[in-house]
């Protein structure tokens, strides 16, 4: 058997997860939208683990939106703030150079609707630039999108203090 090595793309699941989710599949194996009971069944638990997600961030369960992964979420985080950040006359977002593909590109689609994108230059170590984020942030920057950990090389970026400069001039921070 080949030694699997790209966990920067895939991780294999914790077992425990895994039989979790094949013992859904079989159980709720039904459209959550459809009213025969299997889908009422199927709906109950999607609606019960909303509700755990939810108790888990403090949020209420119609805060929470499932995804069918990472580049729907950012492109649903990037496409439903634009009319809110132009309506707040915030037209500018910043987000790293090393984020995911699906952020740079969620980023440069928003360029088309005539927001302008800063990208928050790194240091040799990964780690983002305060100094140039401070100078890049400004009031009218509406959005900083930044990955708490890069999925390439790992490295975890300081997310308190950048949430600090991106508070101070308003804008959302979303640590990711």
């Amino acid at each position: 058997m080949p030694i699997y090595l790209d966990y920067h793309s895939h991780a294999p699941m914790h077992p425990t997860a895994r039989d979790a989710t094949f013992e859904a599949y079989e159980r709720f194996d039904a459209n959550p939208h459809s009213t025969h009971l299997h889908g009422a069944a199927a709906h109950d638990a999607v609606e019960k683990s909303r509700g755990q997600v939810a108790g888990l961030l403090g949020a209420r369960p119609s805060e929470i939106v499932f995804t069918s992964g990472a580049t729907e979420a950012n492109n649903l985080v990037f496409a439903g703030l634009r009319d809110h950040l132009i309506g707040l006359g915030r037209t500018r977002i910043a987000v790293s150079t090393i984020e995911h593909p699906s952020v740079l590109k969620a980023a440069e689609t928003l360029r088309r609707d005539n927001l302008e994108v800063d990208f928050l230059p790194v240091q040799p170590d990964g780690l983002i630039d305060l100094e140039a984020a401070a100078a890049a942030i400004t009031p009218a920057t509406g959005l900083v999108s930044v990955a708490a950990a890069n999925h390439e090389v790992g490295v975890l970026q300081p997310l308190a203090a950048l949430s600090e400069i991106a508070r101070a001039r308003g804008a959302f921070s979303t640590p990711i």
